[in-house]
C-alpha cells in the first residue's frame, strides 16, 4: 500500500537542488521518502510517500492530522519547517476503482508467467491492461501506458 502526500509551502526550507530525500523513523513506512516536486516544477512543494500499515492508516487521519504526522518529520529534517498552504493526498486503498495504489507480486507467484496470464481475453469479450499486465515495468506509469 502506498500513498503520496502533496504539500505545498509558501517558499521553501530545503535545499531545493536536491530531488529526493529519505527518511528513516522508527515505525516502518512513516514518510520514508519525499520527492522535492520543486525540482520539476518549479513550485514550493513536497511529495511525501506513506506506505505498509501507514499508507492505509493516513486514510482514516483528517487532513490536520496527516498535516501535523508529516510536519513532525519534516521538522526533524528542517526544523525551521514552516507550515503547508495547501494538500492533496491520495486514497488509493478506499478508492472503489483500485483498493490499492499498485500490483506486487508476491511470494510464489511465477513472473513473467502469471502477468502474461492477465493480458489474456475472457471469453474473447473482456480485456484487461495497465501496469499489472506488464512484464518490464510493473508497478509503474509506463507500465501501465
Amino acid at each position: 500500500m502506498l500513498n503520496a502526500v502533496n504539500l505545498e509551502f509558501s517558499q521553501p526550507f530545503w535545499d531545493t537542488k536536491v530531488e529526493i530525500f529519505n527518511y528513516v523513523a522508527e515505525e516502518k513506512g512513516v514518510w520514508a521518502e519525499t520527492i522535492n516536486m520543486g525540482y520539476y516544477l518549479g513550485k514550493p512543494i513536497l511529495c511525501m510517500f506513506a506506505s505498509g500499515t501507514f499508507g492505509k492508516a493516513i486514510e482514516k487521519m483528517t487532513e490536520k492530522q496527516v498535516i501535523d504526522s508529516a510536519m513532525t518529520v519534516l521538522k526533524k529534517i528542517w526544523p525551521k519547517a514552516t507550515q503547508p498552504i495547501k494538500i492533496a493526498m491520495s486514497r488509493w486503498n478506499s478508492d472503489p476503482f483500485s483498493y490499492g495504489s499498485y500490483s506486487f507480486s508476491a511470494v510464489g507467484v511465477e513472473q513473467p508467467k502469471d502477468r502474461n496470464a492477465l493480458k489474456e481475453t475472457v471469453a474473447g469479450r473482456i480485456f484487461f491492461a495497465g501496469e499489472a499486465t506488464s512484464v518490464n515495468a510493473p508497478a509503474t506509469t509506463q507500465g501501465a501506458y
